[in-house]
């Protein structure tokens, strides 16, 4: 009798107990339950990250490339124009410079009509007068070139003499220029070019005009100023 009620009264502590368990394990799993609702709506915002990371790259693209700026060189320009003018400037001024200077004395050219020349008579087919240049029937400068000093018998201080024998016809043309006596640095070269761009007038037979050759002296000599 006694193992009966003995049993009995572990029966109902058993049943007591699960009666007790019954409840606990309802609160228990309701627990678990919003513990697991709770986790999934945290889930939901790993792909927000990632839609902002998408999004954000969507703009990157979309952003308009970049135009690279080319430049180029600026023309040079040429300056060879400036060297000229200054090429032509300096010697324009070495040019004045020696026209100009002062310490050289100034030179003169005389033409000296021959009275110390007798006129050299030669054998012709045609008539032509031997006179003398500059005499009262002679042939005379109607427009007299003087001739240009030599740079070079300038400098070392050079004169010089040069006799030309000139064929003038009629009408005042020089025909023919002859070299009686030369001279160095230049004087000869000189005369004949300064004769050749004067212009005459004929020698004169009674009242008409004749051709004719006369001897012309020219000399050059420096002139000391003061």
């Amino acid at each position: 009798m006694k193992v009966q009620n003995s049993y009995g009264f572990i029966l109902s502590l058993i049943f007591h107990f699960l009666l007790f368990l019954l409840p606990v394990s309802l609160v228990a799993s309701k627990e678990f339950k919003e513990v697991e609702i709770f986790i999934m709506g945290e889930q939901p915002q790993t792909p927000a990250v990632l839609k902002e990371g998408a999004t954000a790259k969507e703009k990157k693209e979309v952003s308009p490339p970049l135009i690279a700026k080319k430049t180029f060189p600026a023309p040079r320009k040429h300056n060879k124009s400036p060297e000229v003018k200054e090429t032509l400037l300096s010697e324009n001024k070495s040019i004045i410079t020696e026209t100009r200077d002062s310490s050289s004395p100034p030179e003169t050219v005389s033409f000296s009509p021959g009275p110390d020349f007798s006129p050299i008579s030669s054998p012709q087919s045609e008539p032509v007068e031997e006179v003398d240049f500059g005499s009262m029937n002679g042939p005379q400068f109607l427009h007299q070139e003087m001739p240009v000093y030599p740079l070079m018998a300038r400098r070392l201080g050079k004169e010089g003499r040069v006799v030309l024998r000139l064929t003038i016809d009629e009408e005042g043309n020089l025909l023919e220029v002859e070299v009686v006596e030369g001279a160095g640095f230049g004087f000869t070269e000189a005369a004949v070019a300064a004769v050749k761009k004067s212009t005459f007038l004929p020698a004169r037979k009674g009242e008409k005009t004749v051709k004719s050759k006369a001897l012309l002296p020219i000399r050059f000599f420096l002139r000391a100023e003061g």
